[in-house]
């Protein structure tokens, strides 16, 4: 479930959202509460469990298992093998 939590100052009535691509062509619920002043610049919260199944990924992908050039040569080598049988 994507949830997007921010605390915004309104000005002259007036609430502009921007939404993640995740939301885009869904039904949404709007909820305005009026909250104290945020402490910090960080008052924008964004939960999404694909985005942070992405980076889980990425982190895979960069720290993963690195092929050096006789194992690549070698890989083709078997793949052309098997090529052959087809």
């Amino acid at each position: 479930m994507d949830l997007l939590r921010k605390a915004v100052k309104i000005n002259i009535n007036v609430l502009d959202l921007s939404l993640q691509l995740s939301f885009d062509n869904k039904y949404v619920e709007t909820i305005i509460s009026p909250v104290e002043e945020p402490k910090n610049d960080n008052s924008k919260i964004y939960i999404n469990k694909a985005e942070d199944e992405s980076k889980n990924l990425q982190d895979f992908l960069l720290n993963g298992p690195v092929m050096s050039d006789n194992d690549y040569e070698y890989f083709l080598e078997i793949n052309t093998q098997f090529n052959k049988w087809k």
